[in-house]
């Protein structure tokens, strides 16, 4: 993963945290999204920090979640991976 010197956002990492524990790569999340692998990678390592609500709602289809159980998860549950 490509270090920008920002930490990930919440969002990020639990996105992060969610995909690999769903065993996908970034390039599977996002061809199941039909996102470029490189917006994958700027939302999980706070390049991008404000996914649009069209964007949270492919991420959770991908990943078997609703929109609203994504950003639970964010809220709720702070990753444990140390990145």
């Amino acid at each position: 993963m490509a270090k920008t010197g920002k930490e990930p956002s919440p969002f990020g990492r639990v996105l992060r945290q969610i995909r690999l524990e769903k065993g996908l790569t970034i390039k599977q999340l996002a061809f199941a999204c039909g996102m470029q692998d490189l917006a994958i990678q700027r939302l999980e390592t706070a390049e991008s920090t404000n996914p649009k609500l069209e964007t949270l709602a492919r991420l959770a289809t991908a990943l078997g979640l609703s929109p609203g159980e994504l950003v639970d998860l964010v809220l709720t549950h702070p990753p444990t991976d140390p990145l």
